[in-house]
């Protein structure tokens, strides 16, 4: 199960608050994971880290403003890992 990579954080997939969302690194998208990265404020991950699958940041180190609403989600239910 994914753990939630930010410093301090014990969140993991499955057996945190059922309101939390896991997300992972857009890899599509380097500078945004450059970005990410820099924001974990981890300095024990080696310089050349990038993210695989299993990588993820929960919902709470991101703020309101990142997120847009979801039709699919809203239909359909919210995916957890």
């Amino acid at each position: 199960m994914p753990t939630c990579m930010a410093v301090g954080c014990c969140n993991t997939s499955g057996k945190s608050d059922k309101n939390i969302s896991y997300f992972m690194f857009p890899v599509h998208d380097p500078p945004r994971v450059r970005r990410w990265i820099a924001n974990l404020k981890r300095e024990d991950l080696p310089s050349d880290f990038w993210p695989e699958k299993k990588h993820v940041i929960c919902s709470q180190h991101f703020e309101k403003e990142c997120f847009q609403e979801d039709m699919r989600a809203r239909i359909f239910g919210r995916f957890f890992f």
